[in-house]
């Protein structure tokens, strides 16, 4: 009997393994990106995503395709060769949410709010950066916050960035920058996960296991 009850055990360990959460990487390139002026201005032509201490920059992701539940993401985005420039060996690079709705965001028209919201708000994310950084990819692991709010997402979305150490005019990030650069340098690097529906037959095993244990135990009652 305690033969069958470990098989039984095997078996059913496989079918939960089975049914367990698989962990799947999801690539997306940006859908658009750009920068605001302290003024309010943006040019929709400009495919540059400068920031400085007069720019915020954003970058917006289009999620409509994405299943599952994202448990990890992390903003990559690409850095000229001279794409850096400060006085200081190092600046912050900081993430923030985006309240600014999306279509006025990218036309060009969300003015000076959509500048200030940019640079603003709740956290998602933030990198040091520097003279190193020149001619790299810049990963900025997003937080707890964002997944959620990506999580919420079903259509586009959008991150706000900001050089928030930058002091003087000097100061800049991805300058020189260009979404369609190398063949794409702006890439939100996603990990989702589903839980597959179980198969029909392991609440049958279930039962079994069960029904086999009482009757281990009343073998092994017996045999005392």
């Amino acid at each position: 009997m305690s033969k069958l009850y470990a098989a039984l055990c095997s078996l059913l360990l496989t079918a939960f393994l089975s049914s367990a959460a698989q962990a799947t990487p999801v690539v997306l390139n940006a859908y658009d990106s750009g920068w605001y002026k302290s003024n309010g201005y943006h040019s929709p032509s400009n495919t540059n995503y400068y920031t400085g201490k007069k720019h915020n920059n954003f970058f917006a992701f289009d999620m409509s395709d994405v299943e599952g539940s994202i448990v990890s993401a992390t903003l990559s985005i690409f850095n000229p060769c001279n794409g850096y420039e400060s006085n200081d060996y190092s600046e912050w690079f900081a993430l923030f949410d985006v309240n600014t709705d999306i279509s006025t965001l990218l036309s060009g028209f969300g003015g000076v709010n959509a500048y200030n919201d940019l640079g603003s708000g709740e956290l998602f994310g933030a990198t040091r950066v520097s003279w190193s950084s020149n001619y790299s990819y810049i990963d900025i692991v997003l937080n707890s916050a964002a997944l959620t709010a990506l999580n919420a997402a079903n259509d586009l979305f959008a991150l706000g960035g900001s050089l928030i150490t930058a002091n003087d005019g000097i100061d800049f990030l991805f300058g020189y920058s260009d979404k369609g650069y190398n063949g794409g340098n702006i890439k939100l690097k996603l990990e989702t996960e589903s839980v597959p529906v179980s198969e029909p037959g392991v609440p049958a095993l279930l039962a079994i296991a069960f029904c086999a244990f009482i009757l281990n135990r009343r073998a092994s009652a017996a045999k005392a």
